[in-house]
């Protein structure tokens, strides 16, 4: 306040400041965990985000050391979740399946190499230091990780389980049909 009175552009301009503070913060914060996808090699913009971190996490050598706590909370998890302790993953591969590619492939030392031309897709079990070498050739669209199989299946849970048995017990038993022997067969 200047006397009396209420000072509306110190106020103006101290509000000013904590906008552009808090924007600056909350860009800096979006910010993906391995930068911008322009910066990324062709090979990476092929691949899956969670690939383009393992693959770096593999190439300084955090995932045979067992460094990953030094990698972004995100990788970490996917690589516990997919990754084999021989470090190996099986991926999807988008791209015209030929002989050539399922060769490369197997010399990259994939294994458990499934083909569906149908469907422009192969999937193997591959090192995890392949996987750039695999996305880098000309006639593979992508490279991701598989997808996991999900049911919407209900599970009942313990207590659920033993009330549900209590209510067949319950029930009387069902009779079985008594076999008749037909005329003219034994």
């Amino acid at each position: 306040m200047v006397g009396n009175k209420f000072n509306f552009m110190g106020l103006t301009r101290a509000l000013g400041l904590a906008v552009v503070l808090g924007v600056a913060s909350i860009g800096a914060w979006a910010q993906p965990a391995f930068g911008d996808k322009s910066s990324w090699t062709p090979a990476e913009r092929k691949m899956d985000s969670a690939l383009v971190g393992l693959t770096r996490a593999d190439k300084a050598g955090q995932l045979k050391s067992g460094r990953l706590k030094g990698l972004p909370a995100a990788t970490q998890d996917f690589a516990r979740d997919n990754v084999a302790p021989d470090d190996t993953m099986i991926v999807v591969i988008k791209a015209d399946v030929t002989p050539d590619l399922t060769a490369f492939i197997k010399a990259q030392g994939g294994t458990d190499v499934s083909e569906y031309p149908t469907y422009r897709t192969i999937t193997a079990r591959v090192p995890v230091s392949a996987i750039t070498d695999i996305a880098n050739r000309a006639d593979v669209q992508t490279v991701g990780p598989r997808e996991l199989a999900t049911t919407n299946r209900y599970e009942l849970s313990p207590k659920e389980l033993k009330a549900y048995q209590e209510r067949l017990k319950a029930w009387p038993p069902v009779p079985r049909p008594m076999s008749v022997a037909r005329p003219g067969r034994a």
